[in-house]
């Protein structure tokens, strides 16, 4: 019984030192980091004919989509496919904007800096520009993440969450049922 009084103490004390490491003014709710179709607002679905090459917009958010609670002063980020097998869409150039300076590339990491601090309820990061690899065969997913905490103009922290976008192909030829006697003779 001993050594239990002795780790829950350490235990407690360990976590006193955590908490106490903390910032005092917590982050009560999160900012978003996202793709949108739209320059001006999050729209989170883009409709593409196959083929035609189309634009995003990468953009930081006030949570529940209102003001950025901070400055913003840096973030890195980078662009997400969908899941198994890779988007069958990929960036092909990303337009700077006037406000920012981006290092990297967006398929592996960029670091985006304000030559002024910015704020505002809808700041586009970056325009990105996408073609296609190969025929979809049906809508897909395409998201930007954070890779570290945003930084405001006094050098702290924020946690960002994420906004993906859905866009959806058309013009693609539309997947067929087979049976599982004209699959097994692709094997043969």
């Amino acid at each position: 019984m001993a050594f239990f009084s002795v780790s829950l103490k350490r235990s407690l004390l360990v976590l006193v030192i955590m908490l106490a490491a903390l910032p005092v003014a917590a982050q009560s709710s999160y900012s978003a980091l996202g793709l949108s179709a739209s320059p001006t607002e999050y729209i989170g679905e883009i409709t593409v004919p196959f083929g035609d090459d189309f634009s995003l917009y990468v953009f930081v958010t006030g949570p529940d989509l209102a003001v950025l609670p901070f400055e913003l002063a840096a973030i890195d980020w980078a662009l997400l496919g969908s899941c198994c097998g890779g988007s069958p869409a990929y960036y092909v150039q990303t337009l700077l904007s006037e406000t920012l300076q981006h290092e990297g590339n967006p398929t592996i990491a960029v670091h985006s800096t304000a030559d002024i601090c910015v704020s505002g309820n809808f700041i586009v990061l970056a325009e990105v520009q996408f073609n296609w690899i190969y025929e979809p065969t049906g809508p897909f997913y395409l998201g930007v993440a954070t890779l570290a905490a945003a930084v405001d103009c006094e050098g702290d922290p924020w946690i960002m969450t994420g906004l993906p976008l859905q866009v959806i192909p058309t013009g693609i030829t539309p997947t067929q049922d087979e049976s599982w006697s004209s699959l097994k003779t692709l094997f043969r």
